[in-house]
């Protein structure tokens, strides 16, 4: 509390005249926590008509980027998991799911036309959700080598495009 209420700028029993405890603290957070789909739809939106393919690649590249403005919370997020009550979890939980259901759509959406050849969007979702998700809080080493673009371009090349194997001649395989 002391931490808090010195980057707040007020002391901690200041701080405890707005808030009154540690748990309040935690729900707050809770409630104005930054995971949920409303930026995707509204970046889909202002997309217009495109591609399930262009739709999908410009919003898994904005959530990585969203994920990389929020990395401080989301490494604070996984410190204090524990700390949050129940019905705070659910209310975090129901956010995150809104975004798995917004990327599910959309994967369904392209294999419905047949741009995507997926089998199971669920499975892919996940990984889509822990890609963004690692580059904001664990690609440390990878950061030297890689943009934060060019990380969700090829994460989603290799979700989504087919992999080519060559068989040279006589390889037996």
């Amino acid at each position: 509390m002391r931490d808090l209420g010195k980057a707040c700028g007020m002391t901690a029993g200041a701080l405890y005249h707005y808030i009154g405890s540690k748990k309040d603290i935690l729900h707050l957070i809770s409630i104005s926590n930054p995971l949920g789909a409303e930026f995707l739809k509204e970046h889909l939106a202002k997309l217009g008509k495109v591609s399930c393919k262009t739709a999908l690649r410009e919003c898994f590249s904005l959530f990585c980027q969203q994920r990389e403005m929020i990395r401080d919370y989301l490494i604070f997020f996984e410190r204090v998991l524990y700390k949050f009550s129940p019905e705070n979890l659910q209310i975090m939980a129901k956010s995150k799911m809104d975004v798995y259901d917004f990327f599910e759509q959309l994967i369904t959406e392209g294999i419905e036309t047949g741009e995507f050849q997926v089998r199971n969007p669920k499975l892919v979702v996940n990984n889509m959700m822990v890609y963004g998700y690692d580059w904001a809080t664990r690609s440390f080493s990878i950061r030297q080598h890689v943009t934060l673009e060019e990380y969700a371009d090829e994460q989603f090349r290799m979700l989504f495009e087919p992999a080519i194997i060559e068989n040279p001649e006589g390889s037996g395989l």
